[in-house]
C-alpha cells in the first residue's frame, strides 16, 4: 500500500478508495471549573448560564480551540444562544 501525506479535504477524499484512512490526531474541548463553585445537580448547562460565574473561551479566528467552541455553540441551537450571551 503506497503512503501518502494529504492535507486537501478534496484530495483525501479522492484517496479513499485507494487508500485506508487512519485518524492521528483529534481534539477535545473541554468545561473546566473550581471545585468550590460546584454545586450538587450541577451540568454543563447549569454551569455555562450561572450568571455569577465568568465563561471564557479561546478567541475565534485566532486559536482553533476558539473555532470550534463557536462552532459547538452554533450547532446548541437554542442551548447555545444562551451560552453564548455569557460570554464575556
Amino acid at each position: 500500500m503506497e503512503q501518502v501525506i494529504a492535507w486537501d479535504p478534496e484530495v483525501i477524499f479522492g484517496l479513499r478508495e485507494r487508500c485506508r484512512l487512519v485518524p492521528f490526531a483529534s481534539n477535545t474541548l473541554c468545561l473546566t471549573v473550581r471545585n468550590e463553585v460546584l454545586q450538587a445537580g450541577d451540568d454543563w448547562f447549569t454551569l455555562l448560564t450561572r450568571n455569577q460565574m465568568r465563561l471564557a473561551t479561546s478567541t475565534a479566528g485566532t486559536d482553533p480551540s476558539g473555532d470550534y467552541t463557536q462552532a459547538l455553540f452554533s450547532r446548541m441551537g437554542p442551548a447555545g444562544e444562551v451560552v453564548t450571551a455569557h460570554l464575556h
